[in-house]
């Protein structure tokens, strides 16, 4: 999976990282997404015009998790309903929640 930055003066950055097993989870993804942005933020920050994530080595095979099966499941559950409600009412109708204090994986 890869991230693009795009900085104020048009240069982008990419920053790419292979995840160890196949994954369909959306959570997953942001959290590596805002990884990647992290990690190049801590020492290079500056502002930033665009962020993009993506994606590629798609499967149709399935891993289950080793250790929580269980909240595989329930993730791929979410993800399934998100995408049932983006398709009915359009893509900006609802998106996973967060506690409001932080903006995870960017403001600690």
């Amino acid at each position: 999976m890869t991230v693009k930055i795009r900085l104020g003066n048009f240069r982008t950055i990419t920053r790419s990282r292979k995840l160890i097993s196949a994954t369909s989870s959306s959570k997953k993804i942001y959290e590596l997404s805002c990884r990647l942005f992290d990690e190049w933020a801590l020492v290079h920050f500056q502002p930033v015009r665009l962020i993009g994530t993506q994606t590629s080595e798609f499967t149709r095979e399935v891993q289950l998790e080793l250790f929580d099966p269980n909240e595989q499941f329930k993730q791929e559950k979410v993800d399934r309903t998100l995408d049932v409600i983006r398709n009915r009412f359009g893509e900006r109708i609802i998106r996973r929640a967060h506690d409001g204090k932080t903006i995870p994986g960017i403001m600690k």
